[in-house]
């Protein structure tokens, strides 16, 4: 695993390369052969592998021309920043502020990069320094852009998110209250069955007492009958 340079490439090749980029369409083929004076490579990166380190020094630009990289950073090694696809640039922040490296450049998959060495760019004549810094600027402000757009539509997202939260959350509120409610009524239903027991329990212990008041009226009068017949026999 690792970075290899392309043994084959050529200051011809990589000439044509900078005539297929669009970074350099502002640039004249005088300019674009300065680019080229100076030792660059194609590279080779196996999947994994890192192209850039953060907190590096080193100044070199890359031009990713086939496969996809991510963006790390130490603080949240697992998280993601952004995938680079086939023409993304990458290296700039630290060649305009002269600082280390800000983030790690890591290959997703076999990737090939042209890198120009940051030594080259302090070799440039005045005006295509100039004019290097302005391309390099015009990449950032696009970035910053994109990353806008980005931040916005991650905004509405979340937003949406929220939303969905609040609607999850007053849902789920309606659900307790329902099943408050629910638990009200049962309460309220077994309360009443309990009330009906009780009521018919009642009826029946009225019903049992009233035949028991019956039976004792009966006996009462079966004793008179009694009485009678002893008074009749005493005569």
């Amino acid at each position: 695993m690792g970075l290899q340079i392309d043994e084959n490439q050529s200051k011809y090749q990589i000439f044509n390369l900078l005539n297929d980029l669009p970074f350099f369409d502002n640039f004249d083929d005088s300019e674009k052969r300065e680019f080229v004076s100076s030792e660059n490579y194609i590279l080779t990166v196996d999947s994994g592998s890192k192209i850039v380190t953060q907190g590096s020094i080193e100044f070199s630009l890359y031009f990713l021309l086939e496969g996809k990289v991510i963006i790390t950073k130490n603080e949240f090694p697992r998280l993601v920043v952004a995938t680079l696809g086939p023409g993304a640039i990458f290296g700039e922040i630290s060649i305009l502020s002269q600082s280390p490296r800000t983030s790690n450049y890591i290959a997703r998959d076999e990737v090939k990069v042209l890198k120009l060495n940051g030594e080259l760019f302090e070799k440039l004549s005045p005006p295509t320094q100039i004019k290097l810094n302005q391309q390099l600027i015009q990449v950032l402000i696009d970035q910053l852009e994109s990353n806008s757009f980005s931040f916005l539509k991650l905004k509405a997202e979340l937003d949406s998110i929220a939303q969905i939260g609040t609607q999850f959350k007053s849902n789920f509120q309606e659900i307790i209250n329902k099943t408050v409610q629910t638990d009200k009524l049962l309460t309220s239903m077994k309360q009443n069955r309990e009330r009906d027991s009780i009521a018919q329990a009642g009826i029946q212990i009225k019903s049992n007492f009233q035949e028991i008041i019956n039976k004792a009226n009966h006996a009462d009068e079966m004793i008179d009958d009694l009485n009678q017949t002893l008074n009749k026999l005493v005569r």
